[in-house]
């Protein structure tokens, strides 16, 4: 996960040019956020390496950096470079937040909380922050206090597809399948290629015993994209409530070829199991 950072460096090259020019630090940080939008994760750290020693309190270079280091999965590195982000403005809200997404890969979900309720104390109308803290209050089966952040910021950021997907599967998990539908139908109409929308809206939709709906929504994402194992599955599992083993294990064996992952392999091999049992 990542917070955006291409508002922070567009607000610093406005600034600087209104006040004569970047310094070289700045042009350092520009080019990192540039390779950072592109994925190139190392080359940009080594931009914000560089605006660093010409820097050495450049909070946003160190949050960047740190940042870049998240996505690279060098949790420690990322913590460091935003503890000194904080250290050095401690009013910089996507400092906090970037923070807690490396605590919540972590597992650390009451850190990553207390840094998210001070992003958002600091930046009150940033939907993200509460997207995440919702999905921080979601992995400790809070869903309550989930569904409330979600839904706050549905409200901040009505136009987001990725809020109203996450609001959806908490409703799932609560069992109130047609809100869930709905939350999933509002992330489909926002983005159409969103496929683990239409994955978690056929699962409500089977749960509900709508079943060829499920088929129509599994069949749509096999369309879009003939690789994503996890439809196979879904659809495998359909077709098994229907009691069309052949379809079920049909789909299932596919699911199986497009998954590496040795446990969700293990699951997908028991449920074959399961069928060819029946």
């Amino acid at each position: 996960m990542k917070l955006p950072i291409g508002m922070a460096g567009l607000l610093l090259v406005l600034l600087a040019v209104a006040c004569g020019g970047l310094s070289e630090a700045e042009e350092h940080y520009i080019r990192g956020i540039d390779l950072s939008d592109e994925g190139k994760w190392e080359e940009a750290i080594a931009e914000y390496d560089r605006a660093i020693e010409l820097d050495p309190e450049f909070a946003l270079a160190y949050n960047n950096r740190g940042n870049a280091y998240g996505q690279l999965g060098e949790l420690e590195r990322a913590i460091a470079d935003l503890d000194r982000a904080i250290e050095i403005d401690a009013d910089l809200a996507m400092a906090y937040h970037n923070r807690g997404n490396m605590y919540a890969d972590m597992g650390e979900l009451e850190r990553a909380i207390e840094d998210y309720d001070k992003a958002i104390e600091l930046h009150p109308d940033h939907a993200t922050s509460y997207v995440s803290r919702g999905n921080a209050y979601d992995d400790l089966g809070n869903l309550e206090r989930a569904l409330a952040d979600y839904s706050k910021a549905t409200e901040l950021d009505p136009d987001d597809a990725f809020v109203y997907r996450n609001r959806g599967v908490a409703y799932l998990r609560q069992g109130e399948y047609e809100r869930s539908i709905d939350d999933l139908d509002k992330a489909i109409e926002r983005d159409p290629n969103y496929l683990e929308a239409y994955v978690s809206r056929a699962d409500a939709l089977a749960k509900l015993g709508r079943y060829q709906e499920a088929i129509a929504d599994l069949d749509r994402i096999v369309e879009l994209d003939p690789t994503f194992g996890p439809a196979y599955f879904a659809r495998g599992a359909v077709y098994a409530e229907l009691n069309d083993l052949g379809q079920a294990i049909a789909d299932l064996e596919k699911a199986l070829s497009l998954t590496t992952d040795p446990s969700a392999r293990a699951q997908i091999q028991q449920a074959i199991e399961e069928v060819k049992g029946q």
